[in-house]
């Protein structure tokens, strides 16, 4: 049997950003099974037949609560220097900031919103950052934070919108895994695997080889990521910024830390 490790306790509810692919689907069927699904937001963003039999998929299998949004009907053009997948990130990002603010920008505690990036998520970024971009390395963090300005009893105020990305240690495989287990539907975007950009690329060419060299690579890189979450929880003597965020999203309801999976 799978087990699964939260990298912290769960808001009391979320609302999930799902693209019909194996792993939001996977952690959309989780949090509803914990009783912590709110709301889907599903952004499909007209790119062929591929993007309408996602949306499809996904208003098929969770019903009523699913949003969908067509972000490419915004004022956000592509600009020249964008890559189609920087403008499809910007404009995706846009479109969960407006979804978050249309329906919490009233209560005073907002709902986090989560997005399914896995460990191979942060596998790819680790490369990209590392060796592409020749940044200091930045993995996917846990959370980010969104300061917005509403207008509140007339005035305008900063409310703070949060995305949290809590199953970064979930490895694709075990996601394959609990899919197939518990009969749960996706379709697989055919861009992931036809080195058309730069992630499926380093997918298909550059990983495998790596994982030859270093067979414990996945193992690495989870051991960073639970060394960042120690840092967050306080445990290490590095404190900040990001402490104070995740205490202040600890301050929410929260229940387990652990999950097996069945």
């Amino acid at each position: 049997m799978t087990m699964f490790t939260l990298q912290y306790e769960l808001p009391k509810y979320c609302d999930v950003a799902v693209s019909g692919g194996a792993d939001s689907m996977a952690a959309a069927y989780f949090l509803r099974a914990a009783g912590k699904l709110r709301n889907i937001i599903h952004i499909n963003h007209q790119t062929g037949k591929f993007a309408n039999q996602a949306e499809q998929l996904v208003n098929d299998y969770f019903g009523k609560c699913v949003t969908t949004i067509d972000p490419t009907q915004s004022s956000h053009k592509k600009s020249k220097t964008e890559s189609p997948e920087e403008y499809f990130r910007r404009i995706r990002y846009k479109a969960f900031i407006d979804f978050m603010m249309r329906n919490d920008a009233g209560v005073e505690n907002t709902i986090p919103l989560v997005t399914a990036h896995t460990l191979d998520d942060c596998v790819e970024e680790y490369i990209i950052n590392k060796f592409i971009r020749m940044q200091d390395f930045k993995f996917i963090p846990y959370q980010r934070e969104y300061p917005q300005k509403i207008l509140r009893d007339a005035a305008s105020v900063t409310k703070t919108f949060t995305i949290i990305r809590p199953f970064r240690t979930w490895k694709k495989s075990d996601i394959l895994g609990y899919c197939a287990k518990n009969n749960i539907p996706y379709l697989d975007d055919p861009t992931n695997f036809d080195g058309s950009n730069l992630r499926s690329r380093i997918r298909l060419n550059l990983i495998p080889e790596l994982i030859k060299l270093n067979p414990g690579l996945y193992k690495c890189l989870r051991k960073m990521i639970e060394k960042e979450c120690e840092v967050l929880d306080g445990t290490s003597s590095r404190k900040g910024k990001q402490l104070e965020l995740y205490k202040a999203l600890k301050q929410v309801d929260a229940v387990y830390g652990k999950h097996e999976l069945i």
